[in-house]
């Protein structure tokens, strides 16, 4: 009950006993009015000086992982705080292991994290938590409610604060064989006659020294045994940068909506290959199709081969929606102008059309690394110049952890 509705309840209980003629009835009315300011004060004050803080050491991880999660809440004033809940606002795919602690919301997806305390004055409790990682996505904590009262239970006080946060659930990756990523060459970079560049951490043989060659690419030791100047041959490398182009389109006309299942398979083959592709040492790029969260831009990522950049690519796949930006065949030949030469184009798609294979066609002519992942149940046809990889059914290979 409200401060209005009680006071109105008190001086109706005191006018009456005084027009009555009732002592005990007065009395009851002035010491209940007593208790009623003593709560209201209370309850004024309850919440002030009161700090609630999420910790959080790791902020993304994959599928079925858990992330440690520790809840503090700190009254630093000398007031006590008889009772106080907070609720949490919290997406059900980062649920503790402690289902208890969850409480259900009106909102689709997100449940309350909810906790109870008592707490003295300058008291602190800390409560810990294992989070249970669901589907991939990049999910927002809070708003959170704090509520309290006074120790009668007559008046209730809450205030809701933002205290935003990021979770990010990376998706899953499919395992290696399951790509067909198994041959020396995975993903169809082609020995060179002329040498780009060479790297000078792989020596692969010795030949003689020629009047161009650097003083540093002399090899001593060969030539003290042969008695003749011999010179470091290294291994010739290409451009090693891939780009990996993403169709999300899941049926030939988006209006008629998405297939989640085929969306997320597209996805997680699109992280295995960002993941493989950085493995063995490429600068791998992305380019998507369609929405992102919190976004309305096109997502187009330069290539980069660091451990960060890896978890950038695979944060900017979490957030992946079914929002066609635009048409893949376009977007296509768009991206395609924009890539360094030398680089491997990989196309991930699960529709094949003649748009598309037009499209191909029209790069292939200046693009000598092309790859077509097709995840369409039939194969697609084979085309000039072009590597087909054909995963029909990489949605039911088991997902590695």
């Amino acid at each position: 009950m409200k401060f209005r509705a009680w006071a109105t309840l008190i001086v109706g209980v005191i006018l009456v006993g005084t027009l009555v003629r009732v002592q005990w009835l007065v009395g009851l009315g002035l010491a209940t009015g007593v208790i009623l300011g003593v709560a209201y004060l209370w309850q004024r004050r309850a919440l002030e000086q009161v700090v609630y803080r999420r910790h959080l050491i790791y902020t993304r991880g994959f599928p079925g992982e858990t992330l440690p999660l520790r809840l503090s809440i700190e009254n630093r004033k000398r007031l006590p705080v008889s009772w106080l809940r907070v609720r949490d606002s919290w997406p059900l795919n980062l649920s503790p292991q402690k289902s208890e602690a969850m409480a259900p919301s009106h909102v689709p997806g997100r449940g309350y994290l909810t906790n109870i305390y008592h707490l003295w004055g300058y008291r602190r409790v800390v409560r810990e938590f294992r989070l249970r990682l669901g589907a991939r996505g990049i999910y927002m904590l809070g708003p959170l409610i704090l509520e309290s009262g006074d120790p009668f239970g007559l008046i209730e006080r809450h205030e809701e604060h933002e205290l935003p946060a990021t979770v990010t659930v990376f998706p899953e990756l499919v395992p290696r064989t399951a790509l067909g990523l198994l041959s020396e060459d995975p993903y169809g970079e082609r020995g060179i006659r002329k040498r780009l560049f060479e790297d000078p951490n792989l020596t692969i043989g010795v030949r003689p020294y020629m009047p161009e060659d650097t003083f540093r690419q002399i090899h001593w030791p060969a030539t003290a045994r042969t008695g003749q100047l011999q010179t470091r041959v290294y291994q010739p490398i290409a451009s090693q940068v891939m780009m990996l182009c993403v169709n999300v389109a899941t049926s030939e006309h988006p209006w008629l909506g998405t297939l989640p299942e085929v969306l997320e398979q597209i996805i997680r083959v699109a992280a295995s290959f960002c993941y493989y592709g950085i493995e063995d040492g490429y600068a791998v790029g992305l380019a998507v199709n369609g929405g992102v969260t919190s976004a309305d831009q096109l997502m187009q990522i330069q290539p980069g081969r660091t451990m960060d950049h890896l978890a950038m690519l695979l944060q900017a796949l979490a957030g992946v929606t079914p929002l066609i930006t635009h048409p893949f065949e376009r977007f296509l030949v768009h991206t395609a102008s924009h890539v360094s030469m030398g680089a491997t184009l990989v196309i991930l798609t699960a529709l094949i059309n003649p748009p598309l294979l037009e499209a191909l066609t029209l790069i292939q002519r200046y693009r000598h690394h092309l790859i077509l992942v097709a995840l369409s149940e039939t194969p697609p046809p084979s085309l000039s110049g072009v590597k087909v990889i054909h995963l029909p059914g990489v949605n039911e290979v088991r997902v590695q952890r």
